[in-house]
């Protein structure tokens, strides 16, 4: 499917689901996966990732990545519940009443381990009536168009370099190596804790391929334009600082 450090993903081919042989399917559905399903129909040229979609017989997301719900929360959609209640069922005298036994209640502790549930449920459900489904896309679409922003301000610094193309929300740049014997990893590790130490913006990071890059997601309700020139600036600056301490052999004299 793709790779949860980068946000890079493949879609699914729905020739390898045969009806006869359809095997159980986990979406174990990171933000992007939450958004591409609620904005595939307003998003052209995403619909492609949920081919086969039809087919699986289990969906996972996480509410929590994308849709303003705070942690944890996790929603799940089986196609037919009874092998997960086969597997998870427990029914000891205590648990037995009469509502279970006529199937007229779906007993939530058959569907996984522990026998209590906390109401994660009414999380998202106060979310959803607080912004209704229209807020929701409107706020995944302004995320994806302010990251789009962002990435446009990494590529105009040629001292910075877009490690994997932006899909989503989601943007993985360094700060380029100096030095020819230089991988770049202490360089991106000094601007990553200045600029998370300085308490205006946080970053993650992530080594793929051998290659230590930051990541700069947008997924908060308040978010706007402004701060995120705000924070490309304190990046730009840090990097100026990093720089100039000795880190590499000529800084460029400009940003362009």
């Amino acid at each position: 499917m793709g790779s949860h450090p980068v946000a890079t993903f493949g879609p699914l081919d729905p020739d390898i689901f045969s009806a006869e042989s359809r095997g159980v399917i986990e979406f174990i559905a990171d933000y992007y996966r939450t958004g591409i399903q609620s904005e595939v129909k307003y998003m052209p040229g995403v619909s492609h990732y949920l081919d086969g979609v039809e087919l699986a017989e289990s969906i996972c997301m996480s509410p929590h990545k994308w849709l303003l719900t705070n942690l944890d929360c996790c929603c799940l959609w089986v196609r037919n519940s009874a092998a997960l209640v086969d597997c998870l069922s427990t029914d000891p005298e205590i648990l037995r009443n009469k509502a279970s036994e006529a199937k007229v209640v779906v007993d939530y502790k058959d569907w996984q381990v522990a026998t209590t549930r906390r109401f994660r449920a009414l999380k998202l459900w106060v979310v959803f009536c607080r912004y209704g489904v229209d807020n929701m896309m409107k706020h995944i679409r302004s995320d994806v168009a302010m990251a789009e922003h962002f990435e446009g301000l990494v590529k105009l610094d040629r001292r910075f370099e877009v490690v994997v193309p932006r899909k989503f929300s989601l943007v993985c740049f360094r700060l380029g190596p100096r030095l020819e014997d230089d991988d770049g990893y202490d360089l991106n590790d000094k601007l990553l804790e200045a600029v998370n130490s300085s308490g205006r913006a946080f970053m993650s990071h992530a080594v793929v391929g051998g290659v230590h890059l930051l990541r700069f997601a947008v997924g908060t309700a308040l978010t706007e334009m402004g701060h995120l020139d705000a924070a490309w600036k304190l990046i730009q600056d840090k990097a100026s600082g990093i720089l100039a301490g000795g880190l590499c052999r000529k800084v460029p004299s400009s940003y362009g």
